[in-house]
């Protein structure tokens, strides 16, 4: 079994190649591998297109082009499970000022990664829809709570720091790589296009559904 891992020198993606199986083939590319998947999309998408992944955990962000590579693979591929990896970070801008939906959420500046990483659930979520008879090619999308990553744990140089904000429940990388994997081994994926794991809130997990879905059907980025 082949697997490769974008973005895999830290967070989720060196989490994720930490706890991949022994027995599986493992790959792992991102600038420090010479793909730059920011600047070089091309590049990438032919290294993808030459390896033939059976697993590809499309995570790293790229600028965006964690969009492009989704899309890519799904229409490209006659087989494969592809795992991508969605933040809350990327919907806080979303439900900003409703109380409780994620309490004390970490800001974020990017405007242009939250765009990106709220119209990769909806492209996943359309994408099953279109392809409900799909075969040999699955999608599954991981809607990742504050996890301990570069973005959210970083010092004032840019560096990963694990002791910022302790006082925020955030999650443990290895222990969502290991959901990853427990859920690949049980092939979840061929039942489940998205799965949410987040810290506990005080929203019932229904309410936020109904929130979300009506937050992106009246979004005009979407063409709604």
């Amino acid at each position: 079994m082949k697997v490769l891992i974008t973005g895999h020198t830290s967070g989720i993606g060196k989490a994720i190649k930490d706890n991949c199986p022994s027995d599986y083939e493992v790959r792992g590319i991102s600038r420090t591998t010479g793909h730059d998947i920011a600047n070089n999309l091309p590049e990438v998408l032919g290294f993808i297109k030459e390896y033939q992944p059976d697993i590809l955990f499309n995570n790293a962000w790229g600028d965006g082009n964690q969009n492009e590579i989704a899309t890519w693979f799904v229409n490209r591929f006659k087989k494969g499970i592809m795992i991508t990896t969605g933040s809350a970070l990327g919907y806080a801008y979303l439900v900003e000022g409703l109380d409780g939906f994620y309490d004390g959420l970490i800001k974020q500046p990017y405007m242009h990664y939250s765009d990106t990483k709220a119209k990769l659930l909806l492209e996943a979520f359309m994408w099953k829809l279109r392809n409900r008879q799909a075969k040999d090619v699955y999608w599954t999308n991981y809607s990742l709570g504050i996890t301990k990553t570069c973005l959210t744990c970083r010092d004032e140089n840019g560096n990963f720091d694990p002791t910022k904000h302790e006082d925020y429940p955030m999650l443990d990388p290895d222990d969502v790589a290991k959901r990853m994997w427990k859920d690949i081994e049980n092939k979840l994926y061929l039942e489940q296009f998205e799965v949410g794991i987040e810290q506990n809130r005080d929203w019932e997990d229904r309410n936020r559904v109904e929130v979300f879905m009506d937050i992106l059907t009246n979004l005009e980025i979407y063409g709604a």
